[in-house]
């Protein structure tokens, strides 16, 4: 009855965390910019009062890991409910596997909590990965729309003609949906909004906002082109320089987690005098009780660790 009660306020403590966690990061303002030097619609208070997104908590967790993932174009009846459903039931599958094996207790919870959470692991991955490939796109692109901007200076003829140029997946894709919303009604500063949240990366973002600015004030398209597209060349040197991969940081991580959590179930499971100390012991079941919840709390932490300060 009393390992019962722990049990379950640690699945609500648990809830908890994670609920706060995301909420301060849906919260989150971002204000950054290409640079300080830019003279092209780099008022921090306008890019501010762009970026602020207000969204409820599921459409967060939808725009943020099926949306930005691209997982909803190879299973587009995939809603956030029923992914939410399918974490719910590898949590419960996970949760009956182990408690035979260590009874329901701290360390069973927040392993099962964990595993549940793979798919998110996976999607976030694929958001990394496009994250990266659209900042790879980025010179190219931000290239070509000046090049055809050159010869009209219109944006929505850019967008056109780069896209039958071809300047790969994701960006093509977002082009192509963008191009569709205006055609078929969408106000062009609407469709740029949800191109803008499509992308998950920072200075993609600022350059789809300096385009928008551009629509609503009809700004000179040229000079802002040509600009952008030097900040673009800097940064990419930048990178090229420091050697950042993000992508390769955050795959790492979750492959020592995953490795940690297999450890632990073969040790508990093959060596007996590790199994008796940790499960039949009061001071191997604190000490497990402890490493889980870090462990857990390390996992939540490494979610977060998407960004890179430009």
């Amino acid at each position: 009855m009393k390992i019962s009660i722990i049990a379950f306020t640690t699945v609500i403590i648990y809830a908890a965390v994670v609920y706060l966690v995301l909420i301060l990061r849906n919260n989150l303002i971002i204000n950054k910019y290409f640079t300080r030097n830019s003279k092209m619609y780099s008022d921090e208070k306008m890019l501010r009062n762009s970026f602020r997104i207000k969204k409820s908590f599921l459409d967060d967790i939808n725009r943020k890991y099926l949306i930005k993932s691209g997982i909803t174009l190879l299973f587009p009846s995939l809603s956030i409910y029923s992914f939410i459903g399918i974490i719910v039931i590898i949590f419960f599958i996970t949760l009956f596997f182990s408690s035979i094996t260590m009874s329901i207790s701290i360390p069973s919870i927040s392993m099962s909590l964990i595993i549940s959470l793979f798919p998110i692991i996976g999607l976030d991955m694929f958001r990394k990965y496009n994250s990266t490939k659209s900042r790879k796109l980025l010179v190219n692109f931000i290239g070509t729309m000046n090049r055809w901007c050159q010869v009209k200076e219109d944006v929505f003829f850019c967008f056109e003609k780069t896209l039958h140029t071809g300047i790969g997946n994701p960006i093509d894709r977002y082009i192509s949906d963008f191009l569709v919303q205006v055609n078929t009604g969408v106000d062009a500063v609407e469709a740029l909004e949800i191109f803008q949240s499509k992308i998950d990366n920072e200075i993609f973002r600022v350059f789809i906002i300096n385009i928008k600015e551009a629509v609503k004030s009809r700004g000179n398209l040229l000079k802002l082109f040509s600009g952008l597209e030097e900040e673009a060349y800097k940064l990419e040197e930048e990178f090229n320089r420091r050697k950042i991969s993000l992508f390769k940081d955050k795959l790492l991580i979750y492959v020592i987690m995953v490795s940690v959590i297999a450890i632990y179930y073969y040790l508990i499971n093959n060596n007996i005098s590790v199994r008796n100390f940790y499960l039949n012991t009061n001071t191997g079941r604190i000490l497990l009780a402890v490493y889980s919840i870090i462990f857990f709390l390390g996992f939540l932490l490494s979610l977060e660790l998407n960004k890179y300060n430009y």
